[in-house]
């Protein structure tokens, strides 16, 4: 069945990086999230809770996010062998990391290391680091509004 305001089933495109639309703007059939998924994949569940509740949850712990990460990079480990698993992970770590404090310094340093075990352990130290100053994860656009 199409939205209010279209005549056959659609979907809107946009970029979504933070769950801050009202449902009273959507008038479409359903919403694709691309991009704004890459290393956030706990969008969903955010934007699925503003969609029933009208509020926004709290940003997911830096616990969650490191282990979140250090599956997901051990997963392409396994899937992808040691050395290129290492390189492709590379990817998957700047995403989950863009917009935290000092990540573009992480993230240049990540691109030098060259075994898994140094790798998950520079994950774990950059959200422990984080987490002393929050137990949530906070991005930078975050720490110049409050």
């Amino acid at each position: 069945m199409a939205g209010p305001c279209l005549s056959s089933p659609a979907s809107a495109r946009w970029k979504i990086f933070q769950p801050f639309f009202e449902r009273s703007a959507l008038v479409a059939d359903g919403v694709m999230i691309g991009r704004a998924a890459q290393g956030k994949p706990w969008i969903f569940r955010e934007i699925d809770h503003y969609l029933k509740t009208g509020k926004h949850l709290d940003n997911p712990s830096t616990y969650e996010i490191k282990n979140i990460t250090i599956a997901h990079v051990k997963e392409l480990y396994d899937f992808y062998g040691e050395n290129a698993g290492l390189k492709i992970a590379r990817k998957h770590i700047s995403w989950y990391t863009k917009g935290l404090k000092n990540s573009a310094n992480f993230r240049h340093h990540m691109n030098t290391i060259e075994t898994i075990d140094a790798q998950i352990k520079t994950i774990e130290d950059y959200f422990n680091f984080l987490s002393i100053e929050s137990p949530y994860i906070k991005y930078e656009e975050e720490m110049l509004v409050a």
